[in-house]
């Protein structure tokens, strides 16, 4: 079955926070590599899921493209500062990825950054 959020047209799918259309049509146009646009088509898929209500738990999850995580940092930043819910989700975003609301600065996450700890090295100070 084809999923039909593939034929989204994202210049047409996000909803803009008024003034910044523009930069919007821009990113979107400088975005147009397949890497780039992954991220814009999976942006363009949140922002649809979170006009229709969509919880953002479930948002982050609803593209069915497979991106990287790194392409997920860079979908969540677009979302936290091109759509009119951004501050929302961006607050929502860096605490599903482990930012404590009180230590949040202000920034999006990355979850493509990551430290593992496999416990063979500890500093022994």
């Amino acid at each position: 079955m084809k999923d039909e959020s593939y034929e989204l047209k994202p210049e047409e799918a996000m909803t803009v926070k008024e003034g910044l259309e523009q930069k919007y049509t821009d990113y979107v146009a400088k975005n147009q590599d397949p890497y780039g646009h992954g991220v814009i088509l999976a942006t363009a898929i949140w922002a649809k899921n979170i006009d229709e209500g969509m919880d953002f738990g479930e948002v982050i999850y609803s593209d069915k493209l497979g991106i990287t995580g790194f392409m997920a940092g860079c979908a969540a930043q677009a979302i936290a500062f091109y759509h009119p819910k951004g501050e929302e989700f961006r607050k929502f975003w860096n605490e599903h990825n482990g930012v404590e609301p009180e230590k949040d600065k202000g920034g999006v996450v990355n979850p493509a950054i990551i430290t593992i700890d496999t416990g063979e090295h500890k500093d022994e100070r």
